[in-house]
């Protein structure tokens, strides 16, 4: 019964792609403890808000690269054509779009009560470095090199901990962290295109002919709107606190929602890996059987670790972010749990995404807008912004499932 497990091609990829996300999840996690010791609480807070913000403008390059990965799985020099035009236009358009934020960032620094907001800078400088490397990792990815793809993580992972221990003695203490993160993305990137073979210079070679981007523009607003809400719904908690809440606070609910995101990153590696596993011209059993796969190894990991926050929040807080943060570790049960539940949806849109359907687009769109109505009307208190989510959460469930019984499956 094991040695089928093992042999099991969906079990294998996750179990290389998931000891890779392990040890991944295992240094941005050190990266927090190690902060909130060496930053004020204040300052671990508006670290923690460019963090989100790394997150939630990742979403355009999550999209871009789950684009490219669906172009390389075609394994066709057409697809790899695409793939390299698609990079092209979505260089320009984030070029203009980081043009933009650095007119813009008085304004933003200024809404979120930043003090360090000169940190935009290599904020922008990261968003720049993330086309090409996240061109590299979907390549990558898409040719199921699941060890180099854990690989990449890694450099990015344990390279943003290394620098931002040194930087933030040298520079302004949020400026330092958040070019630890640029400077890591750099090695990281390094790293991929010389293990693809990949030059820079391609990203602005002209492919000599005009190639249609339709099909991959639709594809890409379907991945917008899937895991695009998903990583608004386990990341944006931290804005909204930075605008409603004063400042120490903030740093304070930071602190707990790091440590509750230790559900969704040690589980992520799963979505990942479903995306390339389901196949809209497999037997709909086949499909069947690799999404209930995923979500029992989601369940398993996400319900012992949310369990431990129930049972040792005190401990939990105490161990990872210091002692500091325990003042609100009661927090903790509570934000995992909807932290588990984003988990859950992840898995979902990563199967409905594969399939390319369109159900994610109007699940996402209702969900949010129950999150911002909530939000509006009720952010008197953390667990009254908490219990928003944990609504939204519970709303994209049920719209799931909704589309689940109409599939039959």
């Amino acid at each position: 019964m094991i040695h089928r497990i093992l042999r099991d091609t969906f079990v294998r990829h996750n179990m290389v792609f998931f000891l890779g996300s392990v040890l991944v999840a295992a240094l941005n996690y050190l990266f927090h403890p190690v902060m909130s010791r060496m930053l004020s609480v204040s300052a671990f807070g508006e670290v923690q808000v460019f963090i989100s913000l790394i997150y939630i403008t990742s979403i355009f390059v999550l999209v871009f690269r789950t684009v490219v990965i669906n172009l390389i799985t075609q394994d066709s020099d057409h697809g790899r054509d695409v793939a390299r035009f698609f990079a092209q236009r979505f260089l320009l358009g984030m070029s203009i779009f980081c043009v933009l934020l650095v007119f813009l960032h008085p304004f933003f620094a200024r809404a979120l009560q930043l003090d360090a907001g000169h940190a935009f800078f290599p904020f922008v400088a990261l968003l720049i470095i993330s086309v090409p490397l996240g061109y590299c990792s979907a390549v990558v990815q898409g040719q199921r090199d699941f060890v180099t793809t854990s690989l990449i993580n890694i450099f990015v992972a344990g390279g943003k901990l290394l620098f931002a221990v040194l930087l933030v003695f040298f520079l302004p203490p949020v400026f330092g962290a958040v070019c630890a993160f640029a400077l890591a993305s750099l090695v990281a990137f390094v790293f991929a295109a010389r293990k693809i073979r990949y030059r820079l210079t391609s990203l602005f070679r002209s492919e000599g002919r005009r190639l249609s981007l339709g099909s991959e523009y639709r594809y890409g607003w379907l991945v917008f709107c899937g895991f695009g809400f998903v990583t608004f719904l386990y990341t944006s908690d931290v804005l909204f606190v930075q605008y409603f809440f004063a400042s120490e606070e903030s740093g304070l609910y930071s602190g707990i929602a790091t440590v509750a995101r230790i559900i969704f990153f040690a589980t992520a590696s799963i979505a990942a890996v479903l995306l390339p596993s389901i196949r809209a011209d497999a037997p709909p059993a086949e499909n069947r059987r690799t999404l209930l796969k995923a979500l029992l190894i989601v369940s398993c990991i996400a319900l012992v670790l949310l369990g431990s926050f129930f049972l040792f929040p005190f401990f939990i807080i105490g161990l990872l972010i210091g002692s500091e943060y325990v003042v609100y570790a009661s927090l903790l049960p509570v934000v995992g749990f909807y932290i588990f539940l984003v988990s859950v949806i992840n898995v979902f849109f990563a199967y409905f995404l594969a399939l390319r359907d369109f159900c994610v687009v109007w699940i996402s769109l209702v969900s949010l807008f129950v999150l911002l109505v909530g939000i509006m009307l009720f952010h008197g208190s953390f667990y009254a912004l908490v219990l928003d989510y944990i609504v939204a959460s519970m709303v994209a469930l049920i719209l799931i499932f909704l589309r689940l019984w109409r599939l039959r499956l």
